[in-house]
């Protein structure tokens, strides 16, 4: 971070770093700081599609299936040959249409 501070002003370096630095708290389960970060990186770049792809984890993790969804449509019309995107997009609305459901075992507290 100490990086981030001195060399502020050369956006693409910055980018690259808070992209590592998203990484890091997904690795850490640490969603809302990750998305904290990563919007950062939007407001910089808004057409980096690693920084979307990132984003919908960020969302996934924090159980936001529609953002995902939403951020994986964006990341495709920036780029939709980018490696991976598919899937994930499709993933992601597994999950959102999952999320929907009622999982009556959740919500009695009985295991499955």
């Amino acid at each position: 971070t100490k990086v981030l501070t001195q060399e502020s002003a050369i956006v693409p370096l910055t980018v690259e770093i808070k992209l590592k630095l998203c990484e890091c708290y997904l690795k850490m389960n640490d969603g809302e700081s990750a998305l904290h970060t990563i919007d950062e990186v939007i407001m910089l770049d808004g057409d980096n599609v690693p920084a979307r792809l990132l984003r919908s984890e960020a969302d996934t993790l924090l159980e936001d299936y529609e953002g995902a969804v939403d951020d994986l449509r964006k990341a495709m019309e920036i780029d939709e040959n980018y490696p991976g995107i598919q899937e994930k997009l499709q993933k992601a609305q597994k999950m959102l249409k999952q999320s929907k459901k009622r999982d009556y075992y959740k919500i009695l507290g009985v295991p499955r």
